[in-house]
């Protein structure tokens, strides 16, 4: 059990849009976040926030909410409560909602407005400026991290600005340069992000928080062992975009920022430790072999490292291996067959 009580999160899930390109309501971005947000106050296997540590926003049809100054006093209310502990370790954002990119004044990154409910193209600043929300959590918040994930588009609407909130500080803290921070956009600038088609069955869900929480939940390490922020952007860059393709779209995740250099860390996804010290890793693969083959076979994995090198006759054998390509090689013969493990394989199986 991990219970990180100084780690805070401001979590943003917006369906009604009435107002939006002809009323268009997103389906699936409240169940989003509410899902991500379970996520962080799991203390056993997720982010392990204390339940008041995680201010859940989601948006409301009758009234129409929220609007800026409910994001304001959520965030007030978390710089509060981390600066009366003496300080955060990790603030997370996560907003899913409608998004369009623009062009700040004053900053060189390209930017996206993270669309209110009230959003239209009568009042297009309607939104939320994720570079400004960004700085202001950086440069005025007691946090040592900053993670931050977008599940918005970021196509361009229309020439608008995003405003910013009221809130700020009169004096930067100190240090705040070296903050480590975390940014995903779901899409690169001036593309789409898209939700899966919903049916009678499966509620529609963004692919980019689908691929998200399935990373953090150990797909981004499926050898056991915590997530760091390089896999799970890994994972989320070959991910996202599979899922997007099975229902005949493209969408690709971007960095809003480059990656930090120090590690950082997600979940309690620890592997077992038998007897003797030694970490082992739990099988989630199998390799079979025809009746017909015979004497030594080689598992090679993307980077040229044996996984397994036997002979035939000790299988099936039980693997543990990444999301990544393999090699399988006849030792005897040359031949060789590839595979591809992918999300949804774990306990399934390959012929050689």
């Amino acid at each position: 059990m991990a219970v990180h009580a100084q780690d805070f999160a401001l979590v943003v899930g917006l369906n009604h849009y009435p107002y939006y390109s002809d009323g268009k309501d997103l389906k699936g971005a409240i169940d989003d976040a509410s899902k991500f947000a379970d996520w962080l106050k799991d203390q056993h296997s997720g982010g392990g926030l204390p339940p008041a540590n995680c201010k859940l926003v989601v948006s409301t049809n009758n009234p129409l909410t929220p609007d800026v100054g409910q994001i304001e006093q959520a965030l007030l209310e978390i710089w509060r409560d981390a600066t009366a502990i003496g300080g955060g370790r990790r603030f997370y954002l996560f907003f899913s909602g409608h998004g369009h990119s623009f062009d700040p004044a004053e900053e060189q990154l390209p930017d996206v407005a993270l669309c209110l409910p009230l959003w239209s193209r009568e009042l297009p600043n309607k939104s939320i400026s994720a570079n400004h929300l960004r700085g202001w959590v950086q440069r005025c918040m007691p946090f040592g991290e900053i993670v931050m994930f977008f599940d918005c588009c970021r196509s361009r609407m229309l020439k608008s600005r995003a405003q910013n909130t009221a809130g700020g500080c009169a004096v930067a803290r100190p240090g705040f340069d070296n903050i480590k921070i975390l940014s995903i956009f779901a899409a690169e600038h001036e593309q789409k992000a898209f939700e899966s088609p919903q049916s009678d069955d499966v509620d529609a869900r963004g692919y980019f928080t689908t691929a998200l929480l399935a990373g953090l939940k150990g797909a981004a390490a499926p050898t056991g062992g915590d997530i760091t922020h390089l896999a799970l952007w890994d994972y989320l860059k070959a991910e996202v975009p599979r899922l997007a393709k099975q229902d005949g779209r493209q969408q690709e995740p971007r960095l809003g920022l480059q990656l930090p250099a120090d590690e950082l860390l997600f979940g309690t996804h620890l592997p077992s430790v038998p007897v003797g010290g030694e970490v082992a890793a739990p099988a989630n693969f199998e390799i079979r072999f025809n009746e017909w083959r015979a004497g030594t076979v080689r598992l090679l994995d993307t980077d040229g490292n044996v996984v397994r090198q036997d002979v035939v006759s000790s299988g099936p054998w039980p693997v543990t291996v990444r999301y990544e390509l393999h090699l399988l090689e006849d030792i005897q013969t040359g031949e060789t067959m590839s595979f591809n493990f992918r999300p949804g394989m774990e306990g399934k199986h390959v012929t050689f």
